[in-house]
């Protein structure tokens, strides 16, 4: 993940078959939520908490809940982000 200054960013991803396969975004953080828009669809939108934000680290979580056919489900992630420049 690659954040811009300027409220944008790119997320590189590493798939077997096309590892220079990228997506860009647009981001916002209003005091620890930082939102990511996807440029490609707007509809993809990812909410997170920012749990540490250093010069050389980001710990970001999310979490989510809802039913699906009667079946109460959750979904937790939480990623750590190092300064690779």
């Amino acid at each position: 993940m690659e954040f811009g200054k300027s409220g944008t960013g790119t997320i590189y991803f590493d798939y077997p078959d096309d590892p220079a396969d990228s997506e860009t975004f647009t981001w916002t953080l209003s005091g620890t939520t930082l939102t990511l828009i996807t440029t490609d669809d707007p509809d993809e939108t990812g909410t997170y908490k920012v749990e540490r934000l250093t010069s050389s680290e980001l710990v970001l979580s999310m979490s989510e809940s809802g039913t699906d056919d009667g079946v109460a489900w959750e979904y937790y992630d939480r990623n750590t982000f190092k300064k690779l420049k």
